[in-house]
Formats: C-alpha cells, structure tokens, sequence
C-alpha cells in the first residue's frame, strides 16, 4: 500500500499561539486499592512510555507503553524487582530511561537506570547512591543526565548521574547552601551545557530556589531574581535550546513562579493565575511552553505560554474526580505534548493521562483502538517560518511517500519514502527544497 500525502502550506514569519486541545487517554487501573502515574516520557514518534506505581496487597512499581493506540502495563525486568520508580525521560533519538530506586540500608539505596527502545526494555544498570533521582535529561542517546538529592551531611549538594553511551558516572554535586541543597529537575541543552534547579538554604526554615550550569569542566551557581529570598520553590525546569529555559515552581505554596534564561540572564515572568503552586513547566518549541500545577480542583486548567503572555490554555474534564494531581509532563515535539498524574474519586487513587491533540484530528484512534483511517492531520505551525511539523495517522503498517509541491504540481521536494507503522507520525519540513534552497513565501 502506498498512502500519498500532499499537504498546502503558507509561508510566513507568523505562528499559531496553540496547535490543539489535550485530551484524556484512558489508562490501565492494575492495583486493586490504588494506582498512580508520576513521569512521563513522549518518544516523538506518536508512541510513550510512562511510570507510577499501583497497590494491591502491597505497593510496586508501574511501567505504561503507549504503543500510538492504547497503553499497556509493561512488566518490571526481574532485576529490577521491587523499585519504586521515581523519574523518566528520553532522547532526541528516541530511546527512553526509566529510573528507580530500591532500598539497601539506612543511608544508600540501590539505583536503577532501565533503558527502553523500540517498546521493549533491552537494559539495566544498578549502582548504590545516596538518594534516588529526580529527574532526567538528554540532549543526545550518548549524553544523558539524571539529578537526585542525598543524605545530609554527607552528600549535602546533591548528585548528578551522567551516561555516555557506554556506562554511568556520578558525580557530587557543589553546595550552594550549608544546610540544605535539594536539587529538583535537570535541563540537558549539551554536553557542556546542563542546568538543575532546586531549593536550600543555610538553616532549617530556610527554602531559597537555586540554579547550578555545568559547563563541561565545572558546576557553577547562576544568580536569578530571588537570590536570597526565602519559601521559593523551584521544582521544574525544561528548555528548548541553551538560550530558551524555563523554571517553574512556587513562593510559599501560594503563588505561581515562571522566569525564563535567553542566554544571559533570567526574567521573571507574570504567572498566569495567583494562588496556582506550579510543579511542571515543559517547553515544546520556541515561543510554546506549557506549565501544570500539583494539586487542582476538577476543571483547573493547564498554562500555556504563546510568546508574550502565560494564560490558560486546557480545561480538563474528569468525571468522578474529587482531587487531580499532575504529576508529570513531557514533549515529543511543537504539538506533542504528554501530561501524567492521578485522580481520586472519594474511594481511590486511579491513573491519569493526557495528550495534546492537534485540531482536526479524529479522536476515535486515540487511547482505543487503531484509527478507522489513514488521514493527514495537517501542520503546525501553519503559516511557519523557518520550519513545521505534518503529522499523519496511519490506519496499518505501509509505505508512505510524503511530497511537497508547488501550486503548479512542480515537485518542491520528497520528505519522505518509506514504510512506517501503524499510528501517529510526524515529519519536520525546514522550508527548503532538494537542493537545499528556502523555498520563496507563498502556497504549497
């Protein structure tokens, strides 16, 4: 079979200030008393990998494949048994790294790094640490870091894991403050260019939010506009480049903190609601972030910065919900984005996800069963400048060929020429031609 998408696309400097809508995706409930999802992980490629745990007669780890039609309930390597998974995240390449941790003694727990490529875990590392990670970045599948607190005094700073393609290596990560440092999330913008964010402070009612960069040779702390201010709590960080970051987090559990790193300095910016105690902020592209905060009452809403302004951007619908917790969120691309959490209904704790659904796309695929057609969900941004993701569903495994032409039916350039499977895809198209010329602003 061969499935020919053509698609028109205006060129310009201008750009959509959201692509779509999220949409719950039903998830599986396995533990009898009580079940909930923590991180997330959107490979890029339509499919996702996601962590919790569940309860039945005793607590364990969850591991969730979101396969591009429903999810399923992955089961934990017999190494790895017991752990308690803690943080996830994957590469530009695809490959995703599930973390946990398993008890050893008073002071050290056993850490497990778990690598999934292809929808199967093909890898586990274990190693003895002072606390479990927190978070986990990469800017390539030869380049990746996790960040996890420690025991006081001894590993007062914190740690870094760090994993080039071969092995792991952790490192002690500098105190910023005497009595408590308590790093929280990891931005990987290079292999020289990593970022973490948490809060400390020098005494035991002190919780100053803090930023570390590493420049390859060194860590060093970077001042922000709260430096020494007490109860700011920074708890996410996510960027899309070493000159596009942003930092979310809270002051006093009462009101919003966003600011941003262009490259030399921070910026505070206005949040969107007061009172939201923000715990995620993920940054899909440029000009296009999304934030979440912990706990929400049924229907809160999901941020969304659009280049100038944070506002809302998502209200959710959860039948039966008491209390929403979010947990986790993570980009696959400028319109795909995953967010992770649980709900309680009065009795239980069950499973939640979410995705971004860019418009016009037919729902009746998503979180059931495979779509009922191949069909082209369109582009975004559109109009764009410099580049735009098409995204496509595919109702079986074939060979696509996707073609760019001119108005005139003159081929511009193949994008793509292959066999791909079953589900949502995705392809970037960077406004050139195949001889590699920008195309001139007009239809295609």
């Amino acid at each position: 079979l061969m499935a020919l998408i053509m698609v028109i696309l205006p060129i310009s400097v201008s750009a959509e200030p959201q692509c779509g809508t999220f949409e719950i995706v039903t998830t599986p409930n396995p533990g009898s008393s009580s079940n909930a999802l923590v991180d997330i992980a959107a490979v890029g490629d339509g499919t996702a990998w996601a962590i919790g745990s569940q309860s039945s007669d005793q607590t364990s780890g969850l591991i969730l494949y979101f396969d591009g039609f429903q999810w399923n309930e992955i089961a934990v390597p017999s190494e790895a048994e017991g752990i308690a998974c803690g943080a996830i995240g994957n590469t530009p390449e695809g490959d995703v790294w599930i973390v946990g941790t398993r008890s050893y003694s008073v002071y050290e727990a056993e850490v497990f790094y778990l690598r999934a490529r292809s929808g199967v875990i093909d890898r586990v590392d274990s190693f003895l640490n002072g606390g479990g990670p927190l978070d986990i970045s990469a800017s390539s599948m030869d380049d990746v870091w996790g960040v996890s607190g420690g025991i006081w005094p001894a590993d007062a700073g914190g740690y870094v894991q760090h994993f080039d393609g071969a092995d792991w290596a952790t490192t002690q990560l500098p105190a910023t403050f005497i009595y408590r440092n308590q790093p929280q999330g990891i931005y990987a913008a290079g292999p020289d260019d990593v970022w973490v964010a948490g809060y400390g402070g020098d005494g035991r009612a002190e919780y100053i939010g803090y930023v570390q960069h590493w420049d390859g040779s060194s860590w060093e702390t970077i001042p922000t506009p709260f430096e020494g201010q007490n109860l700011t709590y920074f708890l996410s960080i996510d960027g899309n480049s070493s000159s596009d970051i942003w930092i979310a987090g809270h002051i006093n559990h009462a009101e919003d903190l966003l600011m941003h790193w262009d490259g030399s300095s921070w910026t505070l910016h206005g949040g969107p609601t007061p009172g939201a105690a923000l715990s995620n902020v993920v940054v899909p592209g440029p000009d296009n972030a999304w934030a979440t905060a912990y706990s929400l009452n049924p229907g809160s809403p999901f941020f969304y910065w659009d280049g100038s302004d944070w506002g809302e951007g998502a209200v959710l619908e959860i039948p039966g919900a008491v209390t929403v917790n979010w947990r986790g969120l993570s980009r696959g691309g400028p319109c795909d984005v995953w967010a992770v959490g649980s709900y309680h209904d009065g009795s239980t704790h069950h499973t939640l996800a979410a995705r971004l659904v860019p418009d016009g796309t037919d729902l009746a695929g998503i979180g059931n069963t495979a779509p009922r057609v191949t069909a082209l969900l369109g582009n975004h941004p559109n109009p764009f400048n410099p580049s735009t993701e098409i995204s496509f569903e595919l109702a079986a495994r074939q060979h696509v060929e996707l073609k760019i032409d001119s108005t005139d039916g003159r081929l511009v350039r193949t994008l793509l020429a292959e066999v791909l499977g079953a589900g949502l895809n995705r392809v970037d198209w960077d406004g050139r031609d195949t001889a590699g010329r920008v195309v001139p602003s007009g239809m295609y």
